[in-house]
């Protein structure tokens, strides 16, 4: 699913869903210096939620709640330390 170089991962059905891809740019300055992880959610309004707890808890959004056709809702922030994050509800949109 998705575009070259890019995965869905789940560690066991029913369980923890995330997504693999390829970086996208070379490291220059802060930039990505990691891998991009995505943590699944249930539904858009846990995205919100994330969002939320994200922001009361020091963090920065980098990515408002955003539709990806026929994909989901998908937000990215950075964690306290400069880290991003995504969190995904697959199968969305916006509500």
């Amino acid at each position: 699913m998705g575009p070259p170089n890019f995965w869905l991962i789940q560690t066991s059905p029913g369980a923890v869903r995330g997504a693999l891809q390829q970086r996208q740019a070379p490291v220059e300055g802060r930039g990505m210096i990691g891998f991009e992880c995505t943590i699944a959610v249930h539904d858009v309004h846990d995205v919100r939620a994330v969002a939320d707890a994200v922001t009361a808890a020091g963090g920065t959004m980098v990515l408002p709640p955003s539709l990806i056709e026929r994909v989901g809702t998908l937000i990215q922030f950075h964690d306290t330390e400069g880290v991003q994050v995504s969190a995904m509800q697959y199968g969305s949109a916006p509500g």
